[in-house]
């Protein structure tokens, strides 16, 4: 409990000073280009694909991943991810963080060659990511025999750097596939869609600030801290 008090207390900080805290887009490579989509899954047949990309992260709160796919699966089971350091042809680098949560599925309208397009959303359990190049894998889970194919990208509406510099790597135990390069894998270099939300200071409106708002926050705040006490 003492971890959410601290929480709050931040929070409400936050309140007094005029911003509050909301998450955003903070890295996305961009659109799928039409070009091509690399298995990216775990479900049957394909029981294990991750494709890694590579994103510039400014430091603080990461609180979800996301991706583009090309896929005939309206329905998932899962979703997972994993954020690795150091990747390089054939060197997996350092494990960084992975795991699961919560997560969206929908479909975007678009699509390609006979597939339909699904973003997936994962919460990744608000963690602390220092400053620094990592490389993004996520997928989704299924257990039919459907495909999902992370959507190639070109670079448009990207947010975030590096965009379209082609670092992406390839690992698969079912298509005996070790960070392979995707000159290797696809013929030709290629980035992805998908990307990262973080934490972010947003102002708030001149309506929350007339006081009402930061009193029920504060008020919010003490009966939490009250409950922490007791238990």
């Amino acid at each position: 409990m003492r971890t959410r008090t601290g929480l709050l207390a931040a929070g409400v900080m936050a309140m007094l000073s005029g911003v509050a805290m909301a998450d955003s887009v903070k890295f996305y490579g961009g659109d799928f280009d039409g070009q091509n989509g690399l298995s990216d899954e775990r479900g049957n047949p394909v029981n294990d694909a991750w494709v890694f990309d590579d994103f510039n992260w400014a430091g603080g709160t990461l609180t979800k991943v996301f991706g583009n796919y090309l896929s005939n699966v309206a329905t998932i089971t899962g979703m997972e991810f994993e954020i690795r350091s150091g990747v390089s042809a054939g060197n997996g680098g350092t494990l960084v963080a992975s795991g699961g949560g919560s997560f969206t599925w929908g479909v975007t309208g678009a699509g390609g060659f006979g597939l339909a397009q699904y973003t997936g959303v994962l919460d990744v359990s608000d963690f602390n990511l220092a400053a620094g190049t990592y490389f993004l894998a996520v997928h989704p889970i299924f257990d039919d025999s459907g495909r999902a194919f992370l959507a190639t990208t070109g670079g448009a509406n990207s947010v975030g750097t590096p965009i379209a510099n082609g670092n992406a790597f390839f690992r698969s135990t079912f298509f005996n596939s070790y960070y392979d390069t995707m000159p290797n894998i696809l013929g030709n270099e290629a980035d992805f869609s998908q990307g990262v939300y973080g934490l972010t200071m947003v102002p708030l409106p001149p309506a929350a600030l007339a006081g009402g708002a930061t009193l029920a926050g504060l008020a919010g705040f003490r009966a939490v801290r009250r409950r922490a006490t007791k238990a």
